[in-house]
């Protein structure tokens, strides 16, 4: 049968794919933000005991991070330099009829002094690696200043009055703009 013209034939096929866990990052040794593969929903995603950490650490509370994708969690304190084992129950996500993360999914991390993090969008995503003498080596491309910062950068948050000292131990500049050193930022916004 011919097709009359402003007609369209629309198929949708539904999210059957359950969420999958793709990464956890310390902030701190009191916070860990989880990478889901897609939005998570509330209750479940934000339901503290649908979450467990190994070696004896608590979970107190499950919000979103910055993204339908990310939960930020509040723990007792780890320790840096452990690695952990987290294991996610009943997560779904936010399909009209929901998908549950498969049982007792699992991912394991390493708690580190800071936390490595592109600010922005920066041509190539940024590292940070720990040294066998205790330091960090940071590689990462971008700009610094003007409205839209876009870099790599390993982060600790402060409060209050606070000592840092740092030593660039090396140096391997690729431009002769490029720089590192000590920063401190109100937000890890681009634009802050």
């Amino acid at each position: 049968m011919p097709r009359r013209r402003g007609e369209a034939t629309l198929t949708v096929t539904p999210d059957v794919t359950p969420p999958r866990l793709l990464g956890a990052q310390n902030l701190g040794t009191t916070q860990l933000e989880i990478a889901f593969s897609e939005a998570v929903g509330s209750p479940s995603a934000t339901t503290a005991a649908n979450y467990q950490l190994n070696l004896g650490v608590g979970i107190t509370a499950a919000v979103f991070g910055a993204s339908p994708s990310t939960i930020r969690l509040t723990t007792t304190p780890m320790t840096v330099g452990t690695t952990y084992t987290l294991t996610v129950n009943q997560v779904k996500d936010q399909a009209a009829t929901p998908n549950t993360i498969a049982p007792n999914s699992q991912l394991q991390f390493t708690v580190v002094d800071y936390a490595p993090q592109d600010i922005g969008t920066p041509p190539i995503a940024g590292q940070t690696l720990p040294t066998a003498d205790g330091g960090l080596l940071v590689t990462g491309t971008g700009t610094i200043g003007g409205t839209a910062d876009a870099f790599h950068f390993a982060w600790q948050q402060r409060t209050g009055d606070f000592d840092v000292r740092a030593r660039l131990a090396g140096f391997d500049p690729t431009d002769p703009f490029a720089a590192a050193g000590l920063m401190a930022r109100e937000a890890l916004t681009g634009n802050s």
